[in-house]
């Protein structure tokens, strides 16, 4: 939801190996799940143009079996629950620890 934010996600992700691609809006984010070979998408929830959540409906609609996981400033039982029933397979709350964000990655990529 901010460049803040994907510059952080970048950095700690830097030296894995990893691919990174980020978008700036949810139109964006549905685009290029859709067009690009992408193993895993990192779905912020609130975002300037879609919701995250509507953008997770439209990635499903076509890619059923894509692995997402919530990314938001909402740190509530309830939001958990409201990630995990759009078809998200995990959910990272803000502030987003490297830490975490490591061990979510390599228990839904490897």
């Amino acid at each position: 939801d901010d460049p803040y934010n994907a510059e952080y996600i970048k950095e700690a992700l830097s030296g894995t190996g990893l691919t990174i691609l980020c978008a700036e809006s949810g139109r964006e984010a549905v685009e290029i799940s859709l067009a690009q070979k992408v193993d895993l998408v990192l779905m912020d929830i609130r975002l300037p143009d879609i919701t995250g959540y509507e953008a997770i409906n439209q990635i499903k609609e076509k890619k059923t079996q894509l692995k997402i996981i919530a990314q938001t400033a909402y740190a509530s039982n309830n939001e958990r629950q409201k990630a995990l029933d759009a078809g998200c397979i995990d959910y990272l709350s803000k502030p987003v620890r490297v830490h975490a964000l490591l061990s979510i990655l390599k228990k839904h990529l490897i």
